[in-house]
């Protein structure tokens, strides 16, 4: 009697229009021509699917229900002219599951819940052959759930359009994701040749929009995880989330928001904060995914304010990154209105958003590539700026040591008159003079006398930057003997030794590498020795050069004196009872730097200092 009701009632509702099927239907949405239910509790079957009164229409030829946890079903009555197998396409593959019932027979059930072999037909999509009549109208009812976003572009065909349309669209998209992964090989390519890290990340971005857009597709689990039912949904909603985060920040770099608009540059920081959680959220719960597209939408806003910003402040990349997203755009605005009905099913239409994303991609590389040109222009203007300034430099210091030389030179003549006649005075009038002026002649002799060491030393380092050097092999155990035999008295005086290991031939002027060990081995004795103490000179190879080490036991040297001591006239504390002006040291760096060389100093284990000297080999 229930039964009997029941399709009383089935057939006393008014019946959903018929798509007569012709050569404008196929492959064309046919949402329009349907209707759709909400099944809040997700409790009805077909039988009561069918004899529910709280149908409506769809309206739209693509219906989108938007994040709900409710099932939805879809009723559509088609007639084609010719009976025959027809394919019922639903070509949103992210959907969780998916059940056909045709004319009232038992459902066939597929959906990305479940294994890919469980489709009926092997393709991205879900894709039913049905057989349809000629000479009556077919229902066909579907219930659909996800966790994602409702949409249910169904569509029919005759097989032999649908493998024509097919061929087409794989191509496509083959070519479609060969470019982004083309972009990502060849961007990894110039970060591993440049280290720029903008690189880096822009290949980070574009795998997870590749990775996004081939789980998005359904490429992926037709290929690539087909027996994994549960990582599909899971890795769509990762890959967006990826690609949001690292967009962000990737727009933070190629802007340099820091710099040029330091106030969204904080709002950007949050965002990808803000953005990486969302990720990790939805990665682990599902429930998260109704964030997606506020976090999206919220994202674009930013980021194409930020551009804007940008390009107001005169950023460099803004041009360029602006560029790209008003084509990303444009190919959303195109998708929209194509999915709307108000323009026309075309190629362009249907494709638009692949066609601007790939074109977005292009643009940003192009645009670092571009910036990387500018960078190294602008690094050869600044070279060439400093190599002007250092040879300008370079003339000003030589035009300096030769003022320097002159006014040292031409000092000492009217130095030894000073003391000419500071010595008649002592000589005709020493015995009238007193103690007093006999100690006003001292001073001023000794006065004169240091006056004198700090012209020849003066006279000295210009020398020995002025000059010109010779280079030949300059066997140091030979200039060391004679260096030893000139500090013999000095040697004596502070009752000291001096130790040589065996010394190497280097590469140098023989003239001017005798004064370097001359004035170390000087200071090391007049600085360092006390009785019984030794200085001790050493070598040892590295590399193309050799290292010379001079080794004393005195007082040593701070730490933050280790570059002073090299410094004209310093001389550091406790040196003021030893003779010495503070230019030995200051001669040894110039030397040592006019052979190519260097000269540093060490603290000696156990106390004292070694000053160390680097010459290339002989």
């Amino acid at each position: 009697m229930a039964a009997l009701a029941l399709g009383l009632l089935i057939a006393w509702l008014p019946a959903p229009p018929t798509v007569s099927l012709d050569v404008d239907h196929w492959g064309r949405p046919l949402g329009a021509y349907a209707e759709v239910l909400e099944d809040v509790g997700g409790t009805l079957d077909a039988a009561g699917a069918r004899a529910s009164d709280r149908w409506r229409p769809a309206e739209r030829p693509v219906p989108s229900l938007g994040y709900s946890a409710a099932t939805w079903w879809l009723r559509l009555r088609v007639q084609p002219a010719r009976a025959g197998t027809h394919f019922v396409e639903v070509a949103y593959n992210n959907l969780d599951s998916v059940r056909l019932y045709v004319d009232g027979g038992p459902p066939r059930a597929t959906g990305r819940a479940l294994p890919f072999a469980a489709r009926p037909l092997d393709h991205r999509h879900f894709v039913f052959p049905v057989k349809l009549r000629a000479d009556a109208p077919t229902t066909l009812l579907l219930r659909v759930q996800t966790t994602g976003p409702v949409q249910v572009p169904v569509r029919v065909w005759r097989p032999a359009e649908f493998w024509n349309h097919q061929s087409r669209v794989l191509l496509t998209l083959g070519l479609y994701l060969g470019i982004l992964l083309v972009m990502v090989l060849y961007n990894l390519f110039v970060f591993v040749a440049t280290d720029d890290r903008d690189y880096l990340l822009y290949v980070v971005y574009v795998a997870f929009f590749l990775a996004w857009q081939t789980a998005q597709s359904g490429v992926g689990y037709q290929f690539l995880w087909p027996g994994a039912p549960g990582f599909e949904a899971r890795f769509v909603d990762v890959a967006f989330g990826g690609m949001l985060t690292t967009f962000l920040w990737f727009t933070r770099r190629f802007l340099d928001t820091p710099r040029h608009v330091p106030g969204l540059d904080r709002v950007l920081v949050v965002a990808t904060a803000l953005s990486g959680g969302f990720t990790f959220a939805v990665a682990l719960a599902p429930s998260f995914k109704p964030l997606g597209p506020p976090v999206g939408l919220g994202v674009a806003v930013l980021v194409l304010s930020t551009g804007v910003a940008a390009w107001r402040r005169r950023a460099p990349a803004a041009p360029y990154f602006l560029l790209s997203w008003a084509l990303l755009l444009a190919a959303g605005v195109v998708m929209a209105f194509n999915r709307m009905g108000v323009l026309p099913k075309t190629w362009f239409t249907d494709h638009a958003l692949m066609v601007g994303s790939a074109l977005q991609v292009v643009v940003l590389s192009l645009a670092l590539s571009e910036r990387i040109r500018a960078m190294q222009r602008d690094k050869s203007t600044a070279l060439e700026h400093l190599a002007r300034s250092n040879a300008a430099l370079e003339r000003s210091n030589a035009e300096l040591e030769r003022f320097a030389y002159v006014a040292a030179h031409d000092l000492q003549s009217p130095l030894r008159t000073i003391a000419s006649f500071v010595d008649l005075l002592e000589l005709e009038f020493g015995d009238r003079l007193g103690a007093d002026g006999r100690d006003y002649v001292r001073r001023v002799t000794a006065a004169a006398e240091r006056m004198e060491h700090l012209i020849r030393a003066t006279m000295d380092l210009s020398r020995a930057r002025g000059s010109e050097a010779v280079s030949e092999p300059v066997p140091l155990d030979a200039v060391m003997a004679s260096v030893k035999a000139d500090l013999a008295a000095d040697l004596e005086t502070a009752r000291c030794t001096l130790e040589v290991d065996d010394l190497p031939v280097v590469q140098g002027d023989p003239v001017l590498l005798r004064q370097v060990l001359q004035n170390l081995v000087h200071n090391a004795v007049k600085y360092a020795c006390e009785a019984g103490d030794a200085v001790r000179v050493e070598a040892r190879r590295d590399g193309e050069a050799w290292v010379l080490g001079v080794i004393d036991h005195g007082p040593g040297v701070a730490p933050e004196d280790a570059e002073k001591v090299f410094s004209p006239f310093w001389r550091g504390p406790g040196t003021g009872r030893r003779e010495g002006v503070g230019m030995g040291l200051a001669m040894v760096r110039r030397i040592v730097e006019r052979h190519g060389g260097r000269v540093w100093v060490e603290p000696t284990p156990g106390g004292g200092a070694t000053f160390k000297v680097r010459l290339p080999a002989g």
